[in-house]
């Protein structure tokens, strides 16, 4: 299985520094707190690294922590063992980040199917209906609320890689993001 959802290709290291870091796998509470620590930091450093550029560094603190703290959080609620790796690179205007997980076949299928319905409209229309579904059916679990948000109100723009992994059960996902900073 080899697959490329949205714009693979966001991730551009050209003309970026990046910075890697991998979180390891553990038991959820602290990998969940983790994710936290993870979005804050890199906030911040991408905050500094902007103000050079004159950006707003509290907006773009805020706007990469939450950026990072919602693709991790997914990474581990949705992937199967093993470690996260995270990959950041500022850039051309642009926060560039990098997610890759494990996730079982199954996982895969079904984040498809849900990608599928997220890329056929204008998310701002998108999101507004997710919110009325979920305030009808409170148990909905897979409704994409925060790709969505990431897409309406901060102009992200996404794409997935899934891979085989050696005729395993595990498909490598690589979640490709780039936020714009002006």
């Amino acid at each position: 299985m080899l697959e490329q959802m949205g714009n693979a290709e966001v991730f551009n290291r050209q003309g970026s520094a990046t910075f890697r870091l991998k979180l390891m796998e553990g038991p959820l509470e602290l990998v969940w707190k983790h994710c936290d620590i993870t979005a804050d930091f890199l906030g911040k450093l991408h905050a500094a690294r902007a103000r050079e550029l004159g950006g707003d560094v509290n907006e773009i603190w805020h706007n990469v922590s939450y950026l990072v703290n919602e693709m991790l959080e997914n990474a581990v609620k949705f992937g199967s063992s093993g470690d996260v790796e995270l990959e950041t690179g500022l850039g051309q205007g642009k926060l560039q980040l990098r997610i890759c997980n494990s996730v079982t076949r199954t996982a895969a299928v079904r984040f498809q199917n849900i990608l599928d319905g997220l890329q056929t409209g204008d998310p701002s229309v998108m999101l507004i209906e997710r919110i009325e579904e979920n305030a009808a059916n409170p148990n909905l679990s897979t409704s994409g609320l925060g790709l969505l948000t990431l897409m309406s109100d901060y102009g992200v723009e996404f794409g997935w890689k899934f891979n085989e992994s050696d005729g395993s059960q595990s498909i490598k996902l690589e979640t490709h993001a780039s936020l714009p900073m002006d």
